[in-house]
């Protein structure tokens, strides 16, 4: 697929002002700042953490296996874009998979964290980044978008936000959007009482995926097909997110 940057059609100026201001001003968002101080803007915090062997501990050792059913979702042949930086190697993996023949483009809402990506991925060609958050609707066409434990680290109000900014997305361009997330595990699980507890101290936006579908974000729900897998007793879960076939 040819990569192609056009704005949607029913974008009115006011709209397009607005997202070249977020853009320009860099803001970082409030709840970000404050209730992950160190975790993602503090370079040398940023810099310890950006490791597989972090990764591996953060996943409970579910890193492989995340990964593998993420990268399941991205053709070689496509345009996609990546909704954030990931610490470890998966942001390399997916480049390796994406740009040999397609196109990869990544945003983030923090400056340093576009620098770590620069970093990894400064050897690779077809790839473009900039700085700007998941709720502001994307101007370019994509095959898959994807979120890679985004959803949990947001208020309810920016999940919804996101989510129908890649409802948009789907709508105009007929693209899928791929969730790798938290999950409520299934009552059996040995480890939910220590991952419920660790999520209620460290991860306070956490909760809301527990106690909900990705598809209860969003009153459009019916409109499209939500397909889930649970992975690890149901600590996390995949949702790809597509068109709902017509009747």
């Amino acid at each position: 697929m040819k990569h192609k940057s056009r704005p949607y059609e029913n974008i009115s100026e006011e709209e397009m002002n607005e997202l070249l201001e977020k853009i320009k001003s860099h803001q970082i968002p409030e709840y970000l700042l404050q209730t992950y101080p160190k975790f993602y803007n503090n370079r040398k915090f940023v810099d310890l953490l950006d490791r597989n062997t972090f990764a591996l501990l953060f996943s409970i050792f579910q890193k492989s296996k995340l990964e593998k059913l993420y990268l399941s979702e991205f053709s070689e042949k496509h345009s996609a874009l990546q909704i954030g930086n990931v610490y470890g190697s998966l942001i390399k993996k997916l480049a390796d998979k994406v740009t040999r023949h397609g196109n990869l483009d990544i945003i983030d809402v923090i400056p340093y964290q576009l620098h770590k990506v620069q970093q990894k991925l400064m050897n690779y060609k077809n790839i473009d980044m900039w700085l700007q958050d998941a709720k502001t609707p994307i101007y370019r066409e994509y095959n898959t978008i994807g979120l890679y434990f985004v959803l949990h680290e947001t208020p309810d109000t920016f999940k919804k936000y996101i989510i129908e900014s890649t409802l948009k997305h789907i709508d105009e361009f007929d693209s899928k959007v791929v969730f790798i997330d938290y999950h409520n595990p299934h009552f059996l699980n040995p480890l939910q009482g220590i991952y419920k507890l660790v999520n209620f101290i460290y991860e306070p936006y956490a909760q809301s995926l527990l106690d909900k579908e990705i598809s209860d974000f969003t009153v459009k729900a019916y409109k499209y097909k939500w397909e889930k897998t649970t992975i690890f007793g149901g600590i996390y879960q995949k949702v790809v997110l597509t068109k709902a076939p017509k009747n």
